[in-house]
C-alpha cells in the first residue's frame, strides 16, 4: 500500500512548486501573440472575400480567443493557489 502512496506522490499530488507556473504563463504570452495574429488575418479575409465564405474567418478568431483565456485562467490559478 506504500508504495502505491509513493506513485500518487510522484505523479499526482500538486507538490510542483510555483516555478512550474511560468509555463502557464509562457502559454498565455504564446496564446495572446496566435490570437491578435489571427484577428489581423480573420480581418483581412473578410475584406478581401467580400461576403463570400466568411464563416472560418469569423469561426478562428473566437477558438484563438477561447485558448488564451483558458491559458490565462490556468494561469491565474495556479499562480494564487501557490502565493
Amino acid at each position: 500500500m506504500n508504495a502505491i502512496n509513493d506513485v500518487e506522490q510522484m505523479f499526482v499530488s500538486p507538490t510542483l512548486g510555483k516555478r512550474f507556473c511560468l509555463y502557464f504563463l509562457l502559454m498565455t504570452i504564446i496564446s495572446l501573440i496566435i490570437m491578435v495574429l489571427v484577428f489581423i488575418n480573420a480581418g483581412y479575409d473578410i475584406f478581401k472575400s467580400k461576403g463570400r465564405n466568411i464563416l472560418p474567418a469569423l469561426l478562428l478568431p473566437l477558438i484563438a480567443a477561447e485558448l488564451y483565456f483558458n491559458n490565462r485562467i490556468i494561469y491565474s490559478m495556479c499562480y494564487q493557489s501557490l502565493s
